[in-house]
């Protein structure tokens, strides 16, 4: 790599000593930095400034302003541009990295449930940078033709054995309210043992259509055969099931069944119940 200069003046000097050290850190690194990117441009057009060699490999095009979000604060670099080919350098590349990773955890934080607001305030304490909610949102957005690639994506197996079915309610934001969701998942046990989700989707309630149209789903990618299927006993899936997989059995739940046994248990016998349920 080419050499690093680092020239400073008398007064940047004094200023570096006897200023604010939190902003003389700053300016010490946006220099050092400006200079090794001044470095790899030189090594990559193969001259320095003015140089006249027959090892050019390109021409500079000027410079241009790029902030880098560190620990002590927003760097504000000068970029070196070239002509033909463009500027490549190491000191992006590690933040990159790093915003990639803070990405990612962000969106983790709103999938596991915490609100893009909260989010917000939890990046700018710890970071010092910030993030509006609307960026946030849309950052998750992103995932979305993932998950849908996901959700829709054929499957490889025709058979399965066992298919679990349940479905679990949470509070979703639409049309300016709040209003509670479906969400209905499907489990399957492959002749190999294995176990893979094959199907999840969100409907407004459980009713005979969701259920029929999510099992529907299935059968079309590619899940024709199945022997067996456990879920809760709620009217809507047997009826589904009966009309999709009509050669299924269907067997209820043993966590669902004891859980149904445990709501209509007098309270005084419910805690000796429970004991004896962990026990079997």
């Amino acid at each position: 790599m080419a050499q690093v200069n680092l020239t400073l003046t008398h007064e940047e000097v004094l200023q570096v000593l006897t200023g604010d050290r939190e902003k003389a850190i700053k300016f010490l690194l946006e220099r050092i930095l400006n200079e090794i990117m001044k470095a790899e441009s030189e090594e990559q057009l193969g001259a320095a400034r003015h140089e006249r060699t027959e090892e050019r490999q390109d021409y500079r095009n000027g410079t241009r302003e790029r902030v880098l979000n560190t620990r002590i604060g927003t760097l504000t670099l000068e970029v070196p541009r070239h002509r033909n080919e463009p500027f490549h350098t190491m000191v992006f590349e590690n933040y990159q990295r790093s915003e990639a990773a803070l990405i990612a955890t962000m969106v983790q934080m709103v999938v596991m449930g915490v609100s893009s607001r909260k989010v917000e305030k939890v990046v700018e304490t710890l970071c010092g940078t910030s993030f509006s909610k609307s960026t946030v949102s849309e950052l998750c957005k992103k995932l979305d033709k993932e998950i849908e690639s996901f959700k829709n994506r054929p499957l490889d197996f025709q058979e399965a054995p066992f298919l679990m079915l349940d479905a679990t309610y949470f509070k979703a934001r639409e049309d300016h309210r709040v209003k509670s969701k479906a969400f209905l998942v499907a489990l399957a046990f492959k002749s190999d043992g294995g176990r893979e989700v094959v199907g999840f989707d969100v409907f407004d309630a459980e009713e005979n259509y969701s259920w029929k149209t999510f099992l529907s789903g299935l059968k079309v990618r590619g899940l024709k055969d199945v022997r067996m299927v456990i879920s809760d006993s709620h009217k809507s899936i047997r009826k589904s099931v009966a009309e999709v997989y009509p050669e299924a059995a269907w067997q209820r739940c043993q966590a669902h069944f004891q859980r149904n046994i445990l709501d209509i248990t007098p309270n005084k016998y419910k805690e000796a119940l429970s004991r004896t349920e962990k026990n079997v």
